[in-house]
């Protein structure tokens, strides 16, 4: 390979000041050759404009945490006077350069500083009129989604919802309240677990099958994150020939900086490949090879690569990593079958079509994937061992019905190129902050709680886990089929024996998230709700799921909510650990009196507020109030 530019020249600032002087060319070459009258208005402006920071009012820069769910968490800063938020700003910490790059926000995190302040945020509780507790006649659930709405006060609020939750409990089982929002929230572990426990939902949404059997395929695990510290880090990418990026959109949807570190390998001479169903920002970008496949069909495609690979290398050889075959991996072939191997089957026989007479070719793959014969079989030379590729996956692609082998495949064809475990070779999946920046964390989390503050979560007594596409079905035929917790910290499934399982679901409840929207079928979903006794959301803002519910209770963010805690230590990526502050602004005035954090309830004052009990509305330990 020729020798090339691995630092280049090009900055982001350069990069957007270029940018910035094409377009005023453009423009100049383009508009009418007249200027715009002088006004000749010269009085002083009364006003700042949102980025000019008001030297007379004396305010702070304070860290605080975005509270959006896309997996990353970049490093926001609002400046702060008098407990509000006038502006904000992302990483300004280092010089941006490759070596010390900012982790800066994307524009919908930095607009949460008007998002707290939106006229949508809820303000009070409400109650869908036609429902009351008791279930039966009381419930009218076939007018969700469609009835009125009513404000009620915080003491009807609590006492409404502690009468049901009671009852439901007392009448049934926790395995009757179903828990629908995503992570380990407060009102999750310290209220529902104590009160009896909660079904609940495996989050194989956002891994797909990539959470059930990376590790036991021999890819990594990285805290909850299938696949993570597989591939290479950001310096290392400027070395690759190739980068192929499959079912993957980091330009779009990835936390931090990935597209700087993309650039750069770029500048460095690295061809970038991306393989899925739309040309995306991603691809469009970085001006890669496009090879288009239907959704849900990369294991065969994958297939076809493998059968290409192999004839190639029979042909002309130096394709096929045997050495690395041989070394790191057993049941490629006849001869690295593993002792006591319940089946003399193999990947390799399969791929060819010893088993069922149909050879996976490329022409083969092309008829269930739309790629072409020839795009294949490109890709097929370009992962041949003498290429340094680097192949990053996103989850999408094993998010689909029927790609339960798509992890396999995957690992199967790079180490047929050999292109794991060396520098300037990588593969495995790629996702949000960890995109272009791949390997063991060099910044490491340490004790983040003060002595005596560390958080205490409850255990579950429920084990019940739904897969996330079956949620909405269980709920409505009352079955479905455990399978156990699924995987654990180390990321070896923990698949149990496939078990029928009954369960009657009469209470649904939502904290900060938006089911009916995120998760799959929505059509199911509202039948669902429409289904069950109570429905309790939580959230910021009156989503589609608050619109199917019978309580809805506003809550507080981060930035309001100090939840008992003062700060939040997370990791943005391997290189850097962020101080976040909570409680650092104030909510508006008429969201003071009213809004509550949805972490802050507990389990005994809800159990004893109701509404034949003389006993004090419980307080409360947010800012807010």
């Amino acid at each position: 390979m020729e020798e090339r530019n691995t630092l280049g020249t090009l900055t982001r600032r350069s990069f957007v000041a270029a940018a910035s002087a094409g377009a005023a060319a453009l423009a100049a070459g383009c508009a009418p050759q007249q200027k715009m009258a002088e006004t000749g208005d010269t009085t002083p402006r009364e006003y700042h404009l949102d980025a000019e920071l008001d030297e007379n009012a004396a305010g702070e820069w304070k860290p605080v945490q975005c509270w959006l769910s896309c997996g990353g968490k970049c490093l926001l800063q609002v400046y702060v006077v008098d407990g509000v938020a006038t502006r904000v700003k992302s990483d300004d910490i280092y010089e941006d350069t490759i070596e010390t790059f900012q982790n800066r926000g994307c524009v919908r995190g930095r607009a949460q500083r008007a998002a707290h302040s939106s006229a949508e945020r809820l303000k009070y509780p409400m109650k869908r009129k036609n429902w009351q507790p008791g279930g039966g006649e009381n419930v009218n659930g076939e007018l969700r989604g469609e009835d009125t709405w009513e404000r009620i006060s915080w003491d009807e609020a609590y006492d409404l919802v502690a009468q049901e939750m009671k009852r439901i409990y007392g009448t049934y089982s926790g395995r009757s309240v179903l828990h629908m929002s995503f992570g380990r929230t407060c009102m999750r572990s310290g209220l529902l677990a104590p009160l009896g426990g909660y079904s609940t939902f495996e989050f194989c949404d956002s891994y797909g099958t990539n959470f059930m059997y990376t590790g036991n395929l021999g890819g990594y695990f990285h805290g909850f994150e299938p696949g993570h510290t597989g591939n290479n880090d950001r310096l290392d990418l400027l070395n690759a020939d190739y980068i192929v990026i499959e079912g993957g959109n980091p330009a779009w949807c990835s936390g931090g900086s990935p597209m700087f570190h993309f650039w750069r390998a770029k500048e460095a001479g690295a061809q970038f490949v991306y393989i899925g169903p739309e040309c995306n920002l991603t691809a469009t970008t970085l001006e890669a090879k496009w090879i288009p496949v239907r959704p849900g069909t990369d294991t065969a495609f994958l297939l076809g690569v493998a059968y290409e690979m192999l004839r190639l290398d029979e042909e002309e050889g130096n394709i096929i990593d045997w050495d690395f075959l041989a070394r790191c991996t057993i049941g490629f072939d006849d001869d690295s079958m593993p002792a006591g191997a319940s089946t003399d089957e193999n990947i390799k026989g399969y791929i060819l079509g010893a088993y069922d007479n149909t050879p996976k070719t490329p022409e083969w793959a092309s008829e269930i994937c739309g790629a072409s014969p020839e795009d294949i079989a490109w890709l097929a030379r370009t992962f041949g061992k003498d290429n340094a590729v680097s192949w990053l996956m996103g989850y999408a692609p094993s998010r689909c019905n029927g790609a339960e082998n798509l992890p396999q495949i995957m690992e199967t064809v790079g180490c047929m190129g050999g292109h794991k475990g060396k520098p300037d070779h990588s593969c495995a999946p790629q996702y949000h902050f960890f995109a272009a920046n791949d390997g063991p964390d060099i910044a490491a989390l340490g004790d983040c709680y003060p002595a005596g503050k560390a958080p205490e979560f409850p255990a579950n007594p429920v084990d019940d886990m739904i897969l996330h596409n079956f949620v909405w079905q269980a709920v409505n035929t009352g079955k479905y089929q455990w399978y156990g917790t699924v995987v654990g910290d180390d990321g070896r499934s923990l698949v149990q024996p496939v078990e029928e399982r009954e369960i009657d679901i009469r209470m649904i409840v939502t904290d900060f998230g938006n089911p009916l929207v995120v998760r799959c079928n929505t059509n199911e979903g509202i039948k669902a709700f429409r289904k069950v006794d109570f429905v309790l959301t939580l959230g910021l803002v009156f989503t589609p799921t608050a619109q199917y519910s019978d309580i809805v209770l506003p809550i507080a963010t981060s930035w309001e909510d100090a939840n008992g805690d003062d700060y939040h230590v997370g990791q943005q990526n391997r290189e850097t650990v962020m101080w976040q502050q909570f409680g650092v602004i104030s909510p508006t005035s008429k969201r003071k009196a009213t809004a509550r954090s949805s972490w802050s309830w507990d389990a005994v004052s809800v159990w004893m507020w109701t509404r034949s009990s003389p006993t004090p509305a419980p307080s409360c330990t947010c800012s807010a109030c």
